[in-house]
Formats: C-alpha cells, structure tokens, sequence
C-alpha cells in the first residue's frame, strides 16, 4: 500500500468508527478479551522499556480531564446556583455539628492569624463598612482577606492592613486560590 492508499484506507476506517460507534465498541472489547495475554505481554515489555512513560501519560491525562471536569462542574454551578445554594442549606442542616466545626476551625484560625499589634478599631470599622455598604446598595459586600488565612503557599494575618472590603461575589469567585501580588 502506497501513502495514497494508507490516507484513503485511514479516512474510510475513520467515516465507519463516525457511522457505527457501536459496532466499533462491541469488536474492541471482543479483540480485548480474546487477546488477554498478548496485550498484557505488550504492555510488561512496553513498561520494561520505558518504565516512566505509562506514569506521564495518565498524569498528562488525567489533569487534562480534571481541568475539563472542572470546568464542566463551574459551569454547571454557575447555571444552577439556586439548586446549589438549596444543596448547601440542606447540608447544614442536616450536618449542624460539621458545620459548627467548620465555623470553629475559621475563627480559630482568624484567632491565631490576630497578632497582638492589630488594631481592633479599625478591623471593626471595616466589618461595618461592610455591612452598610451592603444595605446602601442592595446587595452584599464581603470582608476579604487579600492574602487568605489559610493557603498552600502563604498564610496571611487578619489585620486591618489585609482586609478589604469587596462585592461577595468577587470574593466567592477568588476564594484563596490567588491575591493581588501572588508570587
């Protein structure tokens, strides 16, 4: 077979898998369970080879189907974020000490985040810019920290100098994933 052949056999045999994903799908898995021992042959000595290359490959496969899945997901949440916010009220609910936990292990953070020198004064007016900001325009304001408490690469403190006071959305959207100046 020359290359004009190969390309025209190539594009019939990709026009058939299109037209007949079934037929395609039913002769695979009986090719696979009739040749059980030489595809595990093939693929011991593929490993034996090149033993790293089976490990890049369901690596590079896998974050590119979880960025995909993850995208998906944030784009469902955002089309459905009644049902989303419905979800979250039944779970709390139903788990109240969960939550309670939850709740506890945030303010201990703030607590331990506090050091001495920050200025109570000011954190508290900007908790009520927050709240007057939020009944002024109708809808809510958040106090976020720019730097997060909590974050695999930097913990920030809760002072006035790391507190700002934002739309919630924004705040929800960024959760601690990234901050002004990220290194």
């Amino acid at each position: 077979m020359n290359k004009i052949e190969k390309a025209k056999h190539a594009e019939a045999m990709r026009k058939y898998r299109a037209a007949h994903p079934e037929r395609v799908i039913a002769s695979r898995k009986k090719f696979i369970e009739n040749n059980k021992e030489k595809i595990s042959a093939e693929k011991a000595l593929a490993y034996k080879l090149n033993p790293e290359r089976p490990k890049e490959r369901s690596r590079k496969n896998y974050y590119a189907n979880h960025q995909v899945n993850l995208d998906k997901n944030k784009e469902w949440r955002a089309n459905n974020r009644d049902l989303m916010n419905t979800y979250k009220r039944k779970y709390v609910k139903s788990n109240p000490l969960k939550f309670l936990a939850y709740t506890q292990k945030r303010n201990a953070q703030k607590l331990n985040a506090m050091p001495a020198w920050a200025n109570m004064f000011f954190i508290q007016e900007i908790y009520e810019l927050a709240y007057m900001r939020t009944k002024a325009t109708g809808f809510v304001w958040h106090v976020d920290h720019m730097v997060p408490l909590q974050s695999k690469i930097v913990c920030g403190l809760h002072t006035e100098q790391n507190l700002a006071v934002i739309p919630a959305h924004e705040n929800l959207v960024k959760g601690n994933r990234f901050w002004e100046n990220m290194p």
